[in-house]
């Protein structure tokens, strides 16, 4: 499949998503459900020994020069069911993934500063790029807490946070329209995070209630996550923010379990929404269309030539709007 065809597939993908609601998102997809999601055959590849505990990796049947290269996912050390539209469940994706655990990164540490470990993530980013991975993603934002030049690896196009595409989704926004961040802890997006991801001290940023529902079953495990009831938690929380700021022109999600959600808050704000699935679709068709013009993607910010929504990178000099964006995933 071409980078073009690619893209036009991915799209329409994100665009169906755009249509449907939490029931869509009341089961968590096997692999084997993946499979019918992707253009070929899918099946569970075996965990080899590498040392690394890899929890879903699926890829076509066929081994043609053609295949669609997997997406990697940097996945936190969390036990939680995962709904169909969490960047973590290998079948929200329309292509394949390979998703590896950081052992040790358990989420409230990662979330809070407590787990720093640059080795730990720049390990696991090494060993999906060395299995074929031309685009890596993260399941948490809070990694936009690490250094930048650990995010960007030779050979790979890599984009851990959301957050890293503040400055370039703010530009595009309309005169006096700002962007609002919902994050899984508002407290916890300290100077770094702000001087990262160039996110100004006054920005809104909101999120749901550390003893609710949707916290305590991400960051605590306490009980199982609840779809129905997590929903209500974050459209209540976007509500809030968008009466009190109707200035809101855009929703930019931190989390990347909250993608099951998006819907729902778009219909209840009126308000677009950017969050980690469309960053990985972007990213993964981006270094598509760089492998295809220039025959490899040995040089992560070598400038595309292929047309995107977004760009995957984050802060490109010449971004398209959101407008346009979204016009197209319609």
């Amino acid at each position: 499949m071409g980078a073009l065809a690619h893209w036009q597939r991915a799209r329409a993908h994100l665009a169906q998503d755009r249509l449907t609601d939490s029931a869509r998102y009341q089961r968590v997809a096997s692999p084997a459900q993946a499979a019918s999601r992707f253009p070929a055959p899918l099946h569970p590849v075996p965990h080899e020994t590498s040392g690394l505990a890899i929890i879903a990796r699926v890829k076509p049947e066929s081994t043609s020069a053609n295949d669609i290269p997997p997406l990697g996912i940097i996945m936190l050390d969390t036990q939680f069911a995962r709904p169909l539209g969490d960047a973590g469940n290998p079948a929200s994706w329309p292509f394949p993934v390979i998703i590896e655990r950081v052992p040790k990164a358990y989420a409230n540490d990662v979330v809070t500063g407590k787990f720093q470990s640059e080795q730990a993530f720049n390990s696991i980013a090494h060993c999906l790029s060395a299995q074929g991975c031309k685009s890596i993603i993260s399941t948490c934002g809070f990694l936009a807490r690490l250094p930048l030049e650990s995010c960007f690896l030779a050979g790979s196009v890599v984009c851990v946070s959301t957050l890293l595409h503040f400055a370039r989704l703010a530009r595009d926004l309309p005169q006096g329209k700002r962007i609002a961040i919902l994050t899984i802890d508002a407290n916890s997006i300290d100077a770094a995070i702000r001087t990262n991801c160039a996110i100004p001290i006054d920005a809104i940023i909101v999120s749901p209630p550390r003893s609710g529902h949707f916290c305590g079953a991400i960051l605590d495990a306490r009980e199982p996550l609840d779809v129905s009831r997590a929903e209500r938690e974050l459209v209540e929380t976007a509500t809030n923010a968008q009466h009190a700021h109707p200035d809101i022109g855009l929703w930019l999600f931190e989390c990347a379990n909250m993608p099951p959600y998006r819907a729902a808050v778009e219909r209840a704000t009126g308000t677009r929404v950017y969050d980690a699935l469309h960053m990985g679709i972007e990213l993964h068709a981006k270094a598509m269309v760089r492998s295809s013009v220039h025959g490899s993607t040995s040089s992560p910010r070598t400038e595309s030539s292929g047309t995107l929504p977004f760009s995957a990178e984050p802060d490109e000099a010449s971004p398209r709007t959101v407008e346009a964006t979204e016009a197209r995933l319609r």
